[in-house]
């Protein structure tokens, strides 16, 4: 039977995220949506024997899941079990039941959780877009060639490469929620202090994408920094 995986930083990214995507934060409800769906792939990794459709059954599941009342890592764990017949029973990571907020807007939440889950395809677009990159640059900013980058816009991430697409994607989403539009696409070429000159472009190419997330969530950081 195979050993299940389920990332601890990922649950507590959904679990922080529920409240106020439930409520009708966009941006919150698509947090969400990129951890459910993260978690989803790490179950389905870790099993021999997952259908063809288990990725999308569970993807499905989180518009549901933030309402178990043992919480929505439990959702996820009782449905994967149905459906992968080699998953361990006992998860690494559980999750505790969501404090509803006072007033639910359902439609936008469903809205914003299937748009992203249309795929990490269109995460990339929006990363292209707010960067300023070219297909060529995006490549490069993730190690594979022009023509896996055209794959990887049309949905096709391999499982092996979304924990670092997933790093970028917070990156982009912290710049976003802090720094006007129109000087992101500098701010990424520009070096980084501590850093030795380096820019966010070379930190990720260079694989330390998860050091300048940790440093950029820090510099965002208001309550620690007031």
């Amino acid at each position: 039977m195979a050993i299940t995986y389920v990332g601890a930083d990922l649950v507590q990214e959904l679990q922080q995220a529920l409240p106020a995507a439930l409520a009708g934060d966009e941006d919150a409800a698509r947090r969400y949506a990129r951890a459910w769906h993260q978690l989803v792939l790490q179950l389905v990794g870790s099993a021999s024997r997952a259908p063809a459709s288990a990725v999308e059954v569970l993807d499905r599941l989180s518009l549901t899941a933030p309402f178990d009342p043992l919480g929505p890592i439990h959702a996820l764990m009782s449905v994967a079990l149905t459906i992968i017949g080699d998953m361990d029973q006992r998860p690494a990571v559980r999750s505790s039941p969501v404090i509803l907020p006072a007033s639910i807007d359902f439609d936008g939440f469903t809205r914003a959780v299937l748009d992203e889950l249309a795929g990490a395809g269109s995460a990339i677009r929006s990363l292209l877009s707010a960067w300023q990159l070219s297909i060529a640059e995006a490549a490069r900013l993730f190690g594979v060639t022009r023509q896996a980058m055209q794959q990887w816009l049309a949905g096709d991430v391999p499982p092996a490469r979304l924990p670092k697409v997933l790093a970028v994607v917070r990156i982009a989403d912290l710049l976003s929620r802090n720094i006007r539009p129109e000087r992101i696409g500098g701010i990424v070429r520009s070096p980084v202090p501590g850093y030795a000159g380096a820019t966010m472009l070379q930190l990720i190419a260079q694989d330390r994408h998860q050091e300048l997330l940790d440093s950029v969530a820090r510099s965002f950081d208001w309550a620690a920094t007031a």
